[in-house]
């Protein structure tokens, strides 16, 4: 799990540069940063919790990160954005299933060609992109 924050990371930096750029946007970031200790009132397996949505789960080992996500994706509704970025999807899974490989993954065609490129400008001299 030491990768799990990677995509909060990649929130704060994103933003701060953002910032020191002035880009004249409205971005908002959103980070789904939860305590995750042992105890007594802690979730188990089959436990059933109820979603921001309002939606029940029912626990399973592995999906405590993705209700916590669905959260913060449903709370992201407010802000009626024009688009979502999510880097924080299972990271940590993403690096130890593909490596240095980063899926991109999008209903947008534009915007995840975009994206591609805006990432490759930087690392195609090192020969990363293709």
């Amino acid at each position: 799990m030491k990768f799990d924050m990677s995509g909060a990371a990649a929130v704060i930096a994103a933003l701060s540069f953002a910032a020191s750029l002035r880009v004249p946007l409205h971005l908002v970031g959103l980070i789904g940063a939860v305590e995750n200790m042992p105890g007594g009132r802690a979730v188990k397996p089959g436990d059933i919790a109820t979603s921001a949505s309002g939606q029940t789960w029912r626990y399973s080992h592995r999906c405590r990160r993705r209700l916590i996500l669905c959260d913060a994706l449903h709370y992201a509704r407010r802000f009626h954005p024009e688009a979502v970025i999510d880097v924080a999807t299972l990271t940590g899974a993403c690096v130890i299933a593909l490596g240095i490989i980063i899926p991109v993954h999008g209903n947008d065609e534009q915007l995840v060609r975009e994206l591609l490129e805006a990432g490759c400008a930087r690392t195609i001299a090192a020969g990363n992109c293709r």
